[in-house]
């Protein structure tokens, strides 16, 4: 299994691309009127569970749920669920934009002073994840989280530097090492101490709540996945982080993926086993959802938002989550085979089905056909098709139809 114990992970809708991330110190904050039309967007649109990006909290950074606003965590939790069907997860951010908060969870420099984050915006700190006040905060606000009812955390906002690593760590000149001597780190702290510190955060959220799904951005370069193998310290002494980040493809995912930026994503399905997150904004998407497919195909856990009744392509990506979430063990839990660029093998062994998604990606409409041996999805036996446009003779697959220019054909196959 990909997820952990029983877990598959849920299509979240991401209010931020409707309401946007007014948060910190420099607009209004979301209030729940919106939210709760928000969820019922979600509802309608098919997603399953409701990703709170920042700005929840009642300061960026610190982890408790602003009650005040939003009334008590189980409540919004209970209401999600019960009236519009949705999980509720959560966005994180390790450094804080307020220094109201205990003082001793700080990076500090070598005056003993707080280091500002971001300070031309904020009056944040960085936080110093090496010290030990810094991980019991952290983790006890998070097991209350987890307590009430989230069942997602994403580990944001992380970055850190140190001499020599600072070209990775994008407009964030301010960023400089921690140099208290009190915190029991290394002077300054190092990489793998701020790492590790993150990572005993995660162990310690999974020893309690085993099946809340946690990404894990990195640890050192602003989300950039610059510095850190991408297998670094996951599920080392125990379960820790279970997804990475899909490489910040969630602005514009239309035209990341026809300028070419998003085909790393297959080419980090053909390498590695750990699952991808990323949540997209389906506004910039055509009416063949072309984008939604591409990102559905590559990331094993798929968020969307940013559309609403009555857009022009609404209805065609409610046909396409349909779609999506019949098939959708095939996408999270399944077998990646990579046929080609443009054309991807989803393969549950257990369940001795594939699914085939191809994709036009030129603005021409075009006839169709591909054929490969049944051998390269690593299965054998009868096959039969579910779907038009699939035929099987003598071990070989033949998939054909007719695609229009930008957009995708899904197939189906199952054995016996």
């Amino acid at each position: 299994m990909w997820f952990p114990g029983a877990s598959i992970p849920l299509v979240h809708w991401n209010e931020l691309y409707a309401l946007s991330w007014r948060g910190g110190t420099n607009a209004p904050l979301q209030e729940l009127p919106e939210l709760w039309a928000e969820a019922d967007n979600a509802r309608k649109m098919g997603a399953e569970a409701f990703y709170f990006d920042p700005v929840w909290d009642i300061f960026e950074g610190s982890s408790i749920w602003d009650e005040a606003r939003l009334g008590p965590l189980t409540d919004f939790v209970s209401r999600m669920k019960s009236e519009y069907g949705l999980s509720t997860s959560l966005h994180l951010m390790m450094n804080t934009k307020s220094v109201e908060d205990d003082p001793r969870i700080f990076r500090r420099d070598k005056q003993g002073e707080i280091i500002p984050w971001n300070s031309r915006h904020y009056t944040g700190g960085y936080a110093c994840c090496a010290t030990k006040a810094w991980q019991d905060i952290k983790t006890e606000r998070l097991l209350t989280l987890a307590r009430a009812g989230v069942e997602f955390f994403m580990f944001d906002f992380c970055e850190y530097a140190i001499d020599g690593t600072k070209a990775g760590v994008h407009n964030l000149s301010e960023c400089e090492p921690c140099w208290d001597p009190t915190h029991g780190h290394a002077l300054p702290m190092q990489l793998e101490e701020h790492s590790d510190g993150l990572i005993n955060v995660m162990r310690l959220v999974k020893r309690e709540f085993p099946n809340l799904i946690i990404e894990a951005h990195d640890r050192i370069a602003a989300g950039a996945q610059d510095y850190l193998p991408l297998y670094y310290e996951h599920n080392v002494d125990g379960p820790t982080f279970d997804e990475h980040w899909g490489f910040e493809f969630m602005w514009n995912p239309y035209m990341d993926l026809l300028s070419g930026k998003a085909l790393s994503l297959y080419e980090y399905n053909l390498a590695y086993d750990i699952p991808l997150y990323l949540h997209i904004n389906l506004r910039f998407d055509n009416d063949n959802a072309l984008a939604f497919w591409w990102y559905a195909s590559t990331c094993r856990h798929l968020g969307i938002g940013g559309l609403k009744p009555g857009d022009a392509i609404w209805d065609s990506h409610v046909a396409a989550m349909k779609t999506y979430l019949r098939l959708k063990p095939h996408f999270t839990a399944g077998r990646f085979v990579g046929l080609d660029l443009n054309v991807h093998g989803h393969v549950l062994d257990d369940g001795k089905s594939a699914v085939i998604v191809a994709f036009n990606r030129s603005s021409t409409d075009k006839a169709f056909s591909y054929s490969f041996a049944l051998s390269e999805l690593g299965i054998s036996g009868a096959v039969r098709s579910t779907s038009d446009g699939v035929a099987v003779a003598g071990g070989k697959v033949t998939l054909s139809g007719d695609m229009r220019g930008l957009s995708a054909l899904v197939f189906e196959l199952s054995l016996g």
